[in-house]
């Protein structure tokens, strides 16, 4: 669920600028959101960039929204799979698994 009224652009501008009123996890969820909503590919490749970003709180948003409603997207299965391979990101996935049981 959308918890600001950010378009698209703004959410992606803030993320990049480091400058926002609203926390940078809360940003990469609203991120997630549009890119289900509207199966966006900007949306989309900004989620698998935020993998990449070395933030854990927004590469757990990041991947939950990539390895539920957006699996089937395009890039997305690479993206998740370079994240999954990395150790640094054991810990991570870890946490995620066990409060996000399949």
């Amino acid at each position: 669920m959308r918890q600001t009224d950010l378009t698209l652009r703004e959410i992606v501008d803030q993320l990049a600028a480091n400058e926002s009123s609203y926390p940078s996890c809360l940003l990469a969820n609203e991120l997630g959101e549009v890119a289900k909503e509207t199966k966006d590919q900007i949306a989309v490749l900004a989620l698998c960039t935020l993998l990449r970003s070395g933030d854990k709180r927004m590469q757990y948003a990041a991947y939950g929204h990539l390895t539920t409603s957006l699996a089937d997207q395009p890039g997305v299965k690479d993206a998740v799979k370079e994240f999954e391979m990395d150790p640094e990101n054991s810990e991570l996935l870890r946490n995620f698994h066990e409060l996000n049981p399949i």
